[in-house]
């Protein structure tokens, strides 16, 4: 029994790094920032964030899955993503909101909800991780959130950001 999840695992590494699933193909996107008001429109929207988690999250029957749903002006999304199995959503509600995936897992189950205008967020891996779970919402103007690296601690991290202007980085480094 031990031989053949040895087998299973040496199987799955090798088609993780053999593989690579691109949701889109935009190079040279325009990182920067930018400064339009909300109002109180977008706190309300927390409610059906977690109501699209619990839809997708239960759907996997699909083996590498990126879903988006883009409502507002000038929003963007690239995601590279290498993985066996995958679940990615990405809903972005307002202008000017960007989200960039770079992950590098046998497993990824991740879900970003942008509620509001001129959100960033960032999830940049380091290095082949067995397992990558995450949830970011992102609620009011100006929320900036990047997440570098992978360890055990982030493994199933949830970040809730609410207000205008605020920015949070996120390192996570295995010490060697």
């Amino acid at each position: 029994m031990k031989i053949r999840q040895e087998l299973l695992l040496v199987f799955l590494l090798v088609l993780v790094a053999g593989g690579a699933v691109l949701a889109q193909t935009y190079k040279n996107v325009d990182a920067t920032p930018r400064g339009i008001t909300i109002g109180s429109t977008a706190v309300p929207l927390n409610l059906i964030a977690s109501e699209i988690v619990s839809s997708t999250t239960t759907n996997q029957s699909v083996s590498n899955a990126v879903y988006v749903q883009q409502i507002g002006n000038n929003n963007r999304f690239e995601s590279n993503l290498r993985s066996v199995q995958s679940n990615v959503g990405l809903y972005q509600y307002g202008n000017n909101n960007e989200t960039y995936l770079n992950i590098n897992s046998a497993r990824i189950n991740e879900q970003v909800f942008q509620f509001g205008n001129n959100h960033v967020f960032y999830d940049i891996g380091n290095g082949l991780n067995l397992y990558h779970e995450g949830q970011v919402i992102q609620t009011g103007t100006n929320q900036q959130l990047y997440w570098i690296g992978n360890n055990s601690i982030s493994d199933r991290l949830r970040v809730t950001m609410q207000g205008n202007n605020q920015t949070v980085i996120i390192r996570n480094f295995q010490r060697q």
